[in-house]
């Protein structure tokens, strides 16, 4: 799904679910080799907000916040859980920032996957705050390099959880 615009609201229904399927799509590669793998939320909004999302099993990325600015993530919750084995899933990111994004906020969500809970790749003004990410890398700033935009100011983390993963901050 690709949203570009402004004044958007995306808002999940009570006792909804998206599954994105992501077990046909898992092979151990995610964007590195292999087939390409479809990502699932790309968003290139202003002045908008993404709010209770319940995401499943996302083939590769789950959002990807583009050059968005004024946006406020909230209440989403993406648990690629199932791609926990051996060639399974593989950069499924819950949140990645980037393209120059800013005045980004994204809190009280849960991310449960196998790589970056939050990745910063370029941007400014991005608050994460009461989230927890569990079985992952953890969170990011960095992978900067090999663009364009590789400024990442004003970053702020806080009264977040990050559990059983591979590194905190």
């Amino acid at each position: 799904m690709t949203f570009t615009g402004e004044n958007i609201t995306v808002t999940g229904a009570p006792g909804h679910l998206i599954d994105c399927d992501g077990r046909r799509w898992w092979d151990g590669q995610g964007c590195n080799g292999g087939v390409r793998k479809p990502e699932f939320f790309l968003a290139h909004l202003a002045n908008s907000s993404i709010v209770n999302l319940n995401v499943k099993n996302t083939p590769v990325h789950a959002f990807s916040i583009y050059s968005c600015r004024n946006l406020l993530v909230s209440g989403i919750t993406i648990d690629s859980s199932d791609g926990d084995y051996v060639n399974g899933g593989h950069n499924t990111d819950g949140f990645n920032v980037e393209g120059s994004s800013s005045n980004i906020t994204i809190n009280n969500c849960i991310v449960k996957n196998q790589d970056d809970c939050l990745s910063v790749k370029s941007g400014m003004d991005v608050v994460f705050e009461g989230n927890f990410c569990s079985g992952g890398h953890g969170i990011s700033i960095g992978s900067v390099g090999g663009r364009k935009d590789n400024v990442v100011e004003r970053v702020l983390m806080k009264n977040n959880i990050v559990a059983d993963s591979e590194n905190g901050i």
